[in-house]
């Protein structure tokens, strides 16, 4: 009767885990943008830049994927997440795509303890898919500052705006209308700063 109860004890409590177990892992995105809309400049490269952490609300700043529905009302996929969080991943993209460009001498991904004749900061202030009526779009708002790190002027200072279509109504779809609209992006805030 001991065995029995002790059997039927073991299969309960590994039903339950069973049942306890969450779903399937979330899908993990990054941006990345075609780099072929990029070209090497042979012209002579500017100063040495250092690129800044990108600023961003706090609900921008995480791994979470977000998403609206309705209006004024923002959800977050479940199942689908960025590999790092929004910022990290937009200074990178800035950082490499950058140094393709050869506009500038050199640069560096703050933070870092190296000084440079420029700086560059960047202010992520939406990044979201919208759902909200058709067609679906992602949508992107940066604003950029060139200044100049030797008297604190500021160079060039200009706003981002960009929207993509998203072709279907998932996470997937979303960062593949992203990729496109980074393509777009990043060329003219390079072309914008390296003036």
């Amino acid at each position: 009767m001991k065995t029995l109860y002790k059997l039927c004890l073991t299969a309960v409590t590994s039903l339950l885990l069973i049942a306890c177990q969450s779903g399937p892992a979330p899908q993990h995105y990054l941006i990345t943008p075609n780099d072929q809309a990029i070209t090497a400049s042979h012209a002579t490269p500017k100063p040495a830049l250092r690129v800044e952490p990108v600023k961003s609300s706090a609900i921008l700043n995480t791994t979470q994927m977000e998403y609206k529905r309705h209006d004024n009302q923002v959800e977050f996929y479940t199942q689908s997440q960025w590999s790092v969080p929004v910022p990290r991943m937009i200074q990178d993209l800035m950082v490499e795509s950058l140094v393709k460009s050869g506009r500038f001498s050199d640069v560096i991904s703050a933070p870092s303890d190296l000084s440079t004749p420029l700086r560059l900061d960047l202010h992520l202030y939406t990044l979201e898919q919208d759902f909200t009526k058709s067609p679906y779009k992602a949508i992107a708002r940066m604003h950029v500052r060139l200044v100049d790190t030797h008297n604190q002027r500021i160079i060039r200072s200009k706003m981002f705006f960009d929207e993509e279509t998203i072709l279907d109504y998932n996470a997937k779809a979303g960062v593949e209308a992203y990729n496109r609209l980074f393509s777009r992006m990043i060329p003219k805030v390079i072309d914008e700063i390296a003036r």
